[in-house]
This record gives C-alpha cells, structure tokens and sequence, in this order.
C-alpha cells in the first residue's frame, strides 16, 4: 500500500508542476505515463495480496466454526484462530482511505482492461470485482463513521466562526458609536479577522475532503456496477484525478510539541530507523505495524500517530 500512497504523491506533485506551468503537459506526458503505469501494477499487487488475505480469513471463519461444533476442541487453538482474524481485521482497518480508493479505483479499471484485451477470463474478472466489492464495503462502514465525525467537527467550527462574527458586528457598534478608539477598534479587530478567516479556511478544507472522499467512493461503487465498460470509457476512467488528503486537510497538532500529525509521522519512522538500526524501507514497516495495531483498537490512525510520537518522545 506505500507504494500505492508514493506514486499517487509524485503523480500529484507533477500535476501541480503542470498547473503552475513550471513543466508542459507536453514535457510530464511520458513521466506521467510512466507514474500512472507503475500506479496500475501497484494496485494490481495490492489486491492480490488483499485476495489471499480474503482466502486466509474465510478459511479462518470456516475453522472456527468447525471448532464450536466440536466439544472437545481445544479453546487455545480457538484463542489462537481469533488472534489471527484480529490481525486481519487490523490490516483493513489500518489502510488509509484515500491511498484505499485510489487502489480499488484502478484496480477495478486494471481489471476491465485486462479483459476486454481477453487476458483474463469473465470468471477471473467476476472474482477479482468481488474482492473489490468487498473491500469497498469495509471502507464505506468506516468512512459513514469517520464522515459523522467530520460532520460534528463542521458544526463545532461553524459555532466558532458564528461567535466570531458576532464579536466582530459588536466591536465595529462599540466602534460606530463612539465608545471605542480607532486605534483600539482596529487592535481587536485584527485577530478576529484572523481567527474567522483560519476557521472558514478550515471549514472549506474539511469540506472539500468529505466531498472528495464521498465521490471517489461514489465513483468505485459505479465502475463496480458496470458490467463491461468500453475501452473508451477505459482511457478516462484511467486519468488520476486528485484526491483531497487527510493531513493537508485537518490541521490535528501535537499541542505540546506543536508538531504535525505528517511531521510526527516522519520523525517515528526517523525514530525506528535510528533505533533498530535498520533502513527507512524497513522502518516504515516496523511503524505500520504498530499503527496497525493500534488503530485495531479503536483509535484513528492519525490519533495512533499522535499517542505514538507522544509516548516516544515522553520516553526520550
């Protein structure tokens, strides 16, 4: 899935050196090809791997149901059978969502291509959309949480953002009445406007990021629907379309560090690489899976970052 996540970014970064115009489209066309190529086979990778996962876990299920029909199945092996659906479970719970559509998207697309140029079966391609399917549903559970959180967090900014321009429209009164200085007035007026703009700014980002995440969701739902789709609708549907990310949109800090949930991010696989002595590869590895575990708690994965860097740095 990282490697999914670090070619989207590149693809992202080229197209913003194409619409400042500091690159052609005519120059990033060949890199961009390139990128979207590598992009395809990285999400051909992940849900092949996402298939045996999906085989390893009926076959789990199927286990343990076999061992509560049998009465003198020993509870270890039961104990044992849970502890590696909780780790599976774990792993879907832990894929970041927007690198998650991205891959289902061209996933789904890959698999279209592939048999209208009959290099898969309509077997194969029924299989491989299935896996899709699924996948698709766990994220569209957790994103209908995730997007009520957003939803309550918009209402607390739109609250903040009221009370300020109530401050605002009483100041400019005290103001237009005489009651206070110019010098004052522009003196308390100036941070206000500062905060209204900081919170509408906040609210516009949050809002482009639910809009954003509810319509590639919305647009894998539909490539899943559609039967076979034309090779033309193919060369389209193949474009990448940028996607809002979650820490560009949700400014979460460290209150006592003041650093960012990226920046925390960064400096943990820092952390790992320097304290296990291994390369960044392996580092990122090392972070994931306890981030995978403990966003299998409960917790967000930017919440897990942050608890994470917390207790580290407490401990340096």
């Amino acid at each position: 899935m990282s490697n999914v996540e670090e070619i989207t970014e590149r693809i992202y970064d080229l197209q913003k050196l194409i619409s400042s115009r500091e690159i052609s489209p005519e120059a990033a066309s060949s890199i961009r090809e390139e990128y979207l190529s590598r992009l395809l086979e990285y999400a051909e990778k992940f849900f092949r791997n996402l298939g045996v996962i999906e085989r390893e876990r009926a076959r789990i299920r199927l286990e343990l149901e076999r061992l509560r029909g049998n009465p003198v199945a020993s509870a270890s092996a039961a104990d044992a059978l849970k502890e590696d659906l909780s780790r599976i479970e774990r792993i879907y719970r832990s894929i970041n969502f927007e690198v998650g559509l991205i891959a289902t998207k061209y996933s789904l697309v890959l698999s279209s291509k592939a048999l209208s140029e009959r290099k898969i079966t309509e077997e194969e391609y029924e299989r491989q959309k299935e896996v899709c399917r699924r996948f698709l549903d766990v994220l569209a559970e957790r994103w209908s949480v995730q997007k009520a959180e957003f939803n309550k967090k918009l209402s607390e900014l739109d609250s903040d953002l009221k009370k300020v321009d109530e401050d605002l429209k009483e100041k400019w009164v005290r103001y237009s009445v005489g009651e206070y200085e110019e010098a004052f007035y522009q003196s308390t007026k100036e941070p206000l406007e500062r905060r209204a703009k900081a919170l509408e700014e906040r609210i516009s980002r949050i809002k482009r990021y639910v809009d954003g995440i509810d319509s590639l969701l919305f647009e894998c739902y539909l490539l899943y629907s559609r039967s076979r789709p034309e090779p033309s609708d193919l060369e389209e549907m193949i474009q990448l379309t940028e996607v809002p990310r979650l820490h560009e949109v949700v400014d979460i800090t460290l209150e006592a560090a003041g650093v960012s949930v990226e920046e925390a991010y960064r400096k943990l696989i820092e952390y790992y690489a320097s304290t296990y002595e291994v390369e960044v590869k392996r580092a990122r590895v090392m972070l994931e899976s306890e981030l995978a575990k403990m966003t299998g708690e409960g917790r967000s994965r930017d919440r897990a970052i942050i608890d994470l860097y917390r207790s580290l740095t407490r401990e340096g």
